[in-house]
């Protein structure tokens, strides 16, 4: 999908956190936000939980930085006994009226290749 993370920042405002937790702002640049933000969306991890089997989070743009007027993305992760489930839920709004029937295929792709991507680390 041609996205980059060039910026990472923590709760406590330094950059490249070692891991990600609420608070988190991951800033992300590519092709696909040009037309509507140009170029970067940032996304803030609103909500973190995890225990020995599951683990949850929810990232949420920040204000209009972003391609859409309203983001917020649920990430549930869950153990199985050597595999694990990953769902997804992605509530969003665009800025435009009406559909853009390309957003949705967009946002498929993006989350599929996120899904491959996750497989792959996680085999690992």
């Amino acid at each position: 999908m041609g996205l980059r993370i060039p910026c990472v920042i923590g709760p406590d405002g330094r950059r490249d956190p070692t891991g990600y937790e609420g608070g988190t702002e991951v800033h992300l640049r590519g092709p696909l936000f040009e037309p509507m933000s140009g170029g970067e969306w940032v996304v803030r991890i609103t909500e973190y939980e995890t225990d020995e089997e599951h683990a949850r989070f929810v990232d949420g743009q920040v204000g209009d930085s972003g391609p859409f007027e309203q983001w917020r993305h649920t990430h549930r992760f869950a153990d199985l006994g050597g595999q694990t489930v990953v769902h997804d839920r992605v509530k969003y709004r665009l800025p435009v009226a009406g559909d853009l029937p390309l957003a949705t295929p967009s946002l498929t792709a993006m989350l599929c290749y996120r899904h491959r991507r996750t497989r792959v680390l996680l085999e690992d």
